[in-house]
């Protein structure tokens, strides 16, 4: 296996079930935006810096924005801005997240950020298809 470095900002149980996986396959995991989650993660950072700052891959929330300008967060107490997270981003990370709005579409341009939007990606909706139909 090759060691990959993640962060995982914002979202709700799923984000914390795949860092937790991501976690227990022996990549280095940080997180950051669930402080009220009521559950221990020892993976949990302070603040947005220190969690991004060594990773190659940020992950974000599905849906990434209710409105374009806050990340889906819902276990943290203050709105996480998408510019102040992409503010922080290097041209060598990439963040990823789903359903992503033509306004976060904008401000990835802006900041020149690599974004995937994993929700436009054809293997993970076939996939994502199947329970979705039963």
């Amino acid at each position: 296996m090759c060691k990959k470095s993640f962060a995982v900002v914002g979202g709700d149980k799923r984000n914390i079930a795949l860092a937790e996986l991501l976690f227990k396959q022996g990549h280095d995991v940080k997180m950051f935006g669930f402080a009220d989650a009521n559950r221990e993660l020892s993976i949990q950072c302070k603040n947005l810096k220190e969690t991004i700052s060594d990773a190659a891959y940020i992950i974000g929330p599905t849906p990434c924005s209710h409105n374009g300008g806050a990340l889906n967060a819902p276990f943290h107490k203050d709105s996480l801005f998408v510019e102040d997270l992409f503010r922080l981003i290097t041209p060598q990370q990439v963040f990823i997240a789903g359903h992503v709005t033509p306004q976060v579409w904008e401000l990835s341009r802006k900041y020149g950020i690599t974004l995937i939007d994993m929700l436009e990606r054809e293997e993970l909706l076939v996939l994502n298809a199947i329970p979705t139909a039963l």
